[in-house]
């Protein structure tokens, strides 16, 4: 894992253990832990191997809401990316969809935010090397295929992400 990537953890951490403390559940799990991480470059034009890529779902709730996942990404010098239905409303181009549909990924971090996970978009970011998944819902199937899930919502997780980077900085 890149330094980048370590980095983020922790500081996702962090902020999640400090929510855990005001009644936000962190459920911290390591599922794959080891597990080489499948690559699609050998698809020319649909593979993106960005160090970090931060997406979002209908979690975000409008175009607006973007705001703060392009600010996570900008702290972090990573992609953003989105689910179908973010595109189907017309909120991000269909560039940036993770999925069957979309783009293939292969991060070394994919930090999806309010994204329910179905089985095209997990099909897009399947490439990735470490799943954190962001969401108010615990039995989203995004929950139950990442490898760190904090369960909670991402309009106060993310900015509280975005404001302990800064910090460091």
């Amino acid at each position: 894992m890149n330094p980048m990537a370590a980095a983020v953890f922790a500081v996702v951490l962090v902020v999640a253990i400090g929510l855990f403390a005001r009644r936000a559940a962190l459920i911290y799990r390591l599922i794959r832990m080891g597990k080489p991480a499948a690559r699609f470059d050998d698809i020319p034009g649909r593979a993106r191997a960005e160090a970090v890529v931060v997406s979002g779902g209908r979690g975000v709730g409008s175009k607006d809401g973007f705001a703060i996942i392009e600010e996570l990404a900008g702290l972090l010098g990573a992609a953003v990316g989105c689910s179908r239905v973010v595109t189907s409303a017309g909120w991000r181009p269909h560039s940036d969809q993770v999925g069957q549909t979309g783009t293939k990924i292969a991060p070394d971090l994919y930090i999806a935010c309010g994204i329910s996970g179905a089985t095209q978009h997990m099909a897009g970011c399947k490439g990735a090397k470490r799943i954190l998944a962001i969401n108010a819902d615990a039995e989203a199937p995004i929950m139950q295929n990442a490898d760190y899930a904090v369960v909670g919502d991402l309009r106060e997780i993310v900015p509280a992400i975005s404001a302990e980077i800064r910090k460091t900085r």
